[in-house]
């Protein structure tokens, strides 16, 4: 049975009810939007920072606004709504984590690659990395389980997820989102081990073409700008 609703945050004192994590996903869309905007000075700035060029401001600011639609996608399971409501349990899987795996499972990458004027790559990458609790190895590996659960329930099908993957069609020009019948994270199921392994390899390419950029290759140097400044981007946002 799907929960009547998920949850972004917990509620604050006072509030009818917890924000909405459809709402809470649009506001920063929204937010980001808004704040590099070519008439917001801090934008202007931000970019400026950035060595984002001006030919370049529309690729930024739909990245960005892409990144900001889809950075929480993985709190849409059992053990978010339930950390929100107070249950004090750990959480098996970091929710940008499951975020950016959620984005390579091949049935949500299959979609997405039919518009190749975005850099989804770039995308995932500022969605995995938004709590800077991320990396191959450390305290943070991408992928790894907490505590001595194996599996957790997801809400992909819920209508605030299939909204905000409509909101996504709309904004970059694709079909209909595919139906998410995906019910349940399981840290050695093969799908989840495939979506962990073709990150990875992802990540492995981007990195390789980002340290061209110390070779003054100039697109490769134009995507190192642009990972920098969506990533910030959507922190700020």
């Amino acid at each position: 049975m799907q929960p009547i609703e998920l949850p972004a945050k917990s509620k604050r004192p006072g509030d009818a009810q917890a924000l909405s994590l459809q709402q809470h996903l649009q506001d920063t869309e929204k937010a980001a939007h808004l704040l590099f905007s070519d008439g917001h000075r801090f934008g202007v700035n931000f970019r400026r920072f950035f060595r984002i060029a001006d030919a370049d401001h529309e690729r930024f600011l739909l990245h960005v606004r892409i990144a900001s639609l889809l950075h929480d996608l993985g709190k849409a399971n059992e053990d978010f709504i339930a950390a929100v409501n107070g249950s004090g349990r750990p959480q098996l899987l970091r929710h940008e984590h499951l975020s950016a795996l959620i984005l390579h499972l091949p049935v949500v990458r299959t979609w997405l690659q039919q518009q190749t004027a975005v850099d989804w790559d770039v995308v995932t990458a500022a969605v995995l990395t938004h709590h800077l609790k991320s990396d191959r190895s450390g305290d943070y590996p991408w992928g790894q389980t907490q505590g001595l659960g194996q599996s957790v329930r997801l809400h992909l099908s819920h209508p605030q997820v299939q909204g905000i993957l409509e909101r996504l069609a709309d904004l970059v020009g694709l079909p209909p989102p595919p139906a998410l019948h995906v019910t349940t994270y399981r840290a050695n199921d093969a799908q989840w081990l495939h979506a962990l392994q073709a990150g990875m390899d992802a990540a492995n390419d981007l990195e390789d073409d980002i340290l061209k950029s110390a070779e003054s290759d100039a697109v490769s140097m134009r995507r190192s700008a642009l990972l920098a400044a969506v990533k910030a981007g959507v922190i700020a946002a």
